[in-house]
């Protein structure tokens, strides 16, 4: 009875006249947006007056939360970036995106800060121990086919104007093939030069795919930057095959 959650809680439920009896899915989300308000008002606050030269990218939502507006309605005002935790998608969604940081959040910038595929290969080729029972990321037979999820995964989130960047899950395998590379620090040759092929392009990619995504028109050059091939970059989205064609 002493605890300051509870005793909020109470107050709350008091001011807008309502018992345990009568709370409907309305009242958890105002409650909600209270709580979430809060928490980010106090974390926001102290992070800039200790450390304003870093961006604050909130607490990565994932789950959930992810289906609950107040989410990141709420939190938007106090957060630089907002970070969600991507699975269960083979394909980001674009509606939902857009949801999220333009409906919700006014136009907040999003990167993405977990998402990954295990290779199943992994279980006989590494030299660790690998089981892959752990984790929330797709299961997928060899890494050739994590590389093609990762053009695939971040071709599409290169298609959203508020997508600023991603983070895979993570860079070392441990009991499951999440990792860029295994416990010995050798790397997954296939995933590697997936990612590369992206990462060396990417500004080229983002301009390429935003024109395309707005005018609904396939242009033949691409603008500006010093990305590789960029000039060349419609042919090379030809050679990815997971891309939505």
């Amino acid at each position: 009875e002493t605890d300051p959650g509870r005793i909020k809680a109470q107050e709350w439920l008091q001011e807008h006249h309502k018992t345990l009896t009568d709370i409907t899915k309305k009242d958890d989300s105002a409650f909600a947006t209270v709580m979430i308000q809060q928490y980010y008002r106090i974390v926001s606050t102290a992070i800039k007056a200790n450390d304003p030269n870093h961006l604050y990218l909130g607490t990565r939502f994932h789950g959930r939360v992810t289906n609950q507006d107040c989410t990141f309605a709420a939190s938007a005002p106090f957060l630089d970036v907002i970070s969600v935790n991507y699975y269960h998608r083979w394909t980001p969604e674009q509606a939902r995106i857009t949801k999220w940081t333009q409906d919700l959040a006014h136009n907040k910038p999003m990167m993405v800060t977990e998402w990954y595929a295990k290779g199943q290969d992994a279980e006989e080729s590494s030299p660790d121990n690998i089981d892959n029972q752990s984790g929330s990321g797709f299961l997928v037979p060899t890494q050739a086919d994590r590389g093609a999820f990762y053009e695939h995964f971040t071709m599409n989130l290169l298609r959203n104007p508020n997508v600023v960047g991603w983070h895979w899950f993570r860079y070392m395998d441990y009991t499951s093939n999440m990792g860029i590379v295994n416990a010995q620090f050798e790397p997954y040759q296939a995933l590697a030069t997936s990612m590369q092929r992206i990462n060396t392009r990417v500004y080229a990619l983002s301009d390429y795919l935003l024109t395309t995504a707005t005018s609904g028109k396939n242009t033949s050059k691409v603008s500006g930057g010093d990305d590789a091939d960029a000039d060349s970059l419609p042919q090379f989205m030809d050679e990815l095959v997971i891309v939505d064609k």
